[in-house]
């Protein structure tokens, strides 16, 4: 019982020391105080009982244990600007954002602003308060680019389509010896010639005496090109009374040292409306100058090749046509010397009988038919182009003995040697369009 007692009251003492320190708040500490686990620690010692001593203990190591273990409050107050924590980049109204951290490195929620804010001029803005330069005729408009607030930035970018350019027009005339023309210029220097008209090749002749190696001779002289003629070509001579067609040779005509020297004639002619027709006897008046020729022009203005005009059985001579758009009419033999490439005018209807068949009597020489061609009284052997397609060729007329019939039933059924035709086309290589004549 005594012991009993004491350890009542031991527990008593114990309670109101706790009551005590709850009340007060302050820790009881200090050599005269004394605590409730040194308290127990004393009860447990004073108990004489080996199972209570240890229960006591355990009890008292599991106390101290608890209150030795710390808890680790965040506190967010550090502004770190690493990217880590980077909550929104600067744009042209604010500046960037950042969370709040913790000494430990954790992210808070709450955010700070660093650095000033920052225009990105991205934006490609075509408003006329952007524009910098006009378009031109060479460059589109050009802007300066952006921000998305309105602010304009320094770099620029262009877009839209150019300007047309804006042309001055120039006309040069035709001359007796150079064609006419438009020049088309823009003032930021491009330029194109147009409207071509050919050469007037309206000569004003007077018969002079040059000079050649060192001798006089005579001949035609035009008073506004110095284009010289030969005299013995009957220079600005008429073919014929009712004509108003003429003519001139130029070349080489020379005597010098009892040697003529001639050839390289071109012949010239020009005038209006359809040249007279020649024949086997009657020879044109430049007769004596195909064997040596090397070019003939029919100018503008001509519209029909007359009968024989070009025609030399004799000569070897291979020469350049140049044929003129007004030109509609070729008649019989009218092209007899040989060329390598014939380019007819872009008008001619008819193509009497043989007028070019002398003159592409190779089938590997080339002629060149427009569009326009409604009649061709013999395909000659030759390569030719036509620039219609294959159905408005086969409907071209020609002469089937005694019969005018389309060239499809001409062609039809007959084994064609030697006649070669593509359409829509200017070289062989284009086989595609080879119409393969023929059964």
């Amino acid at each position: 019982m005594k012991r009993l007692s004491w350890l009542l009251l031991i527990l008593l003492l114990t309670c109101l020391l706790s009551l005590a320190a709850c009340d007060t708040g302050v820790d009881v500490s200090g050599e005269e105080s004394t605590t409730a686990n040194e308290i127990t620690t004393l009860a447990a010692t004073e108990s004489t009982t080996p199972l209570e001593t240890k229960a006591v203990t355990k009890e008292t190591e599991s106390a101290t244990e608890t209150e030795s273990h710390t808890v680790h409050i965040h506190v967010y107050d550090r502004k770190d600007t690493d990217k880590t924590y980077l909550s929104s980049e600067a744009d042209c109204t604010s500046a960037a954002l950042y969370y709040y951290s913790c000494e430990c490195g954790e992210c808070g929620e709450k955010t700070f602003a660093d650095g000033e804010p920052v225009h990105v001029f991205d934006q490609e803005n075509t408003d006329v308060d952007y524009l910098k330069y006009e378009a031109t005729c060479q460059k589109a408009a050009t802007y300066y680019y952006s921000c998305k607030c309105g602010e304009r930035g320094m770099g620029t970018f262009q877009t839209g389509s150019l300007k047309p350019h804006d042309y001055t027009a120039s006309v040069v005339n035709p001359t007796c010896n150079a064609e006419g023309y438009t020049i088309y210029s823009c003032d930021c220097g491009y330029s194109y010639k147009g409207n071509q008209k050919q050469q007037t090749y309206d000569h004003d002749f007077h018969r002079e005496y040059v000079e050649h190696d060192g001798v006089l001779h005579g001949a035609y002289v035009c008073s506004k090109c110095s284009l010289e003629a030969i005299e013995h070509g009957n220079a600005d001579g008429t073919l014929g009374s009712e004509s108003n067609c003429k003519y001139y040779v130029t070349g080489k005509y020379y005597v010098t040292d009892d040697y003529i020297d001639r050839g390289d004639y071109e012949i010239v002619i020009y005038g209006k409306g359809a040249m007279p027709d020649f024949d086997a006897e009657w020879h044109p008046l430049w007769h004596d100058y195909l064997s040596y020729a090397k070019k003939i022009t029919i100018a503008e203005g001509i519209t029909t090749i007359g009968a024989y005009a070009f025609y030399d059985s004799n000569s070897e001579a291979v020469v350049e046509y140049v044929i003129s758009d007004t030109v509609k009419t070729i008649k019989p033999y009218a092209l007899g010397l040989k060329t390598y490439k014939l380019v007819l005018g872009a008008s001619v209807q008819r193509i009497e009988y043989n007028a070019i068949y002398y003159a592409i009597s190779d089938q590997m020489w080339r002629v060149y038919l427009p569009k326009s061609v409604t009649y061709i009284d013999n395909m000659a052997r030759g390569t030719f182009f036509y620039e219609g397609s294959a159905e408005e060729f086969y409907k071209i007329k020609t002469r089937l003995y005694s019969d005018v019939v389309p060239l499809k039933e001409f062609f039809e059924g007959r084994d064609v040697y030697g006649i070669y035709v593509y359409v829509n086309a200017e070289d062989i290589n284009d086989s595609e369009n080879n119409l393969n004549l023929g059964s």
